[in-house]
């Protein structure tokens, strides 16, 4: 497992190329337990995928230089979201807005998004409705009520940004390296597959008096068994070892 000193190290460096790293992780729920935890676990995929594999540098300039489209970043826009899941809510918000409270505030204030009312999209990534009704917008642009999702939803749009080349800052070069290893270990080594070998061949333990967990387990084993396709064999007793 990754020392502590690494695991502060990584979350830094992740930090260093997306600033909001942090803040989207607990604007999701996630504490900073969850996300040392996950983080940690990630170090310890990279290293298993990647070992034995070195890639310099020299072969990320390269592939900076041959493939310039794919470090672009894309055009967005920022908007406000006021979801309302109910006519009611979608009453209250109408009333807040025909009282010129900014669209902004009663957004944050009465959304049902449980993710916030503040969204960023690339706008080449735009689906339907959303495409047709934000894509081309100015800033200052107001939406009327937007079917999405079992919902309805108003949209304010609060800025916008252009496609610009992004800056390959050390660190995203570093990030760029590190992905380039992992791929050529996913193609080298199958680690799912590996792990779910190594479960189906277990020799799991269950007390009589958990029959609940037993049956969580047998249908786990039958999930692990298509996972590496072959028949479960791995053996579940009903009593703990002496």
């Amino acid at each position: 497992m990754p020392s502590e000193e690494e695991i502060e190290a990584e979350i830094k460096f992740k930090t260093a190329i997306n600033p909001q790293y942090l803040p989207e992780l607990t604007g999701m729920g996630f504490s900073f337990g969850q996300i040392r935890r996950e983080v940690a676990y990630a170090i310890c995929e990279e290293r298993l995928l990647t070992r034995g594999i070195d890639v310099k540098m020299s072969e990320v300039e390269k592939m900076i230089k041959d493939n310039p489209a794919q470090f672009i970043e894309p055009a967005t826009i920022t908007v406000y979201q006021a979801l309302a899941l109910s006519q009611a809510r979608r009453e209250q918000i109408d009333v807040e807005l025909r009282a010129t409270k900014p669209f902004n505030t009663v957004a944050t204030k009465l959304t049902q998004d449980t993710q916030g009312a503040q969204k960023r999209y690339a706008i080449e990534r735009l689906q339907e409705p959303l495409k047709s009704a934000l894509a081309d917008k100015p800033v200052g642009y107001v939406s009327g009520w937007i079917d999405i999702g079992g919902g309805q939803a108003k949209y304010s749009v609060e800025a916008r940004t252009d496609a610009k080349p992004i800056e390959m800052t050390p660190e995203r070069k570093e990030m760029l390296r590190r992905q380039l290893a992992l791929n050529y270990g996913q193609q080298a080594n199958d680690l799912s597959r590996q792990v779910a070998e190594r479960l189906r061949g277990a020799d799991v333990r269950i007390s009589e008096d958990e029959e609940n967990l037993n049956d969580m387990w047998k249908r786990f084993k039958d999930q692990l068994a298509k996972a590496t396709d072959e028949p479960s064999t791995s053996p579940v007793t009903g009593a703990p070892p002496q």
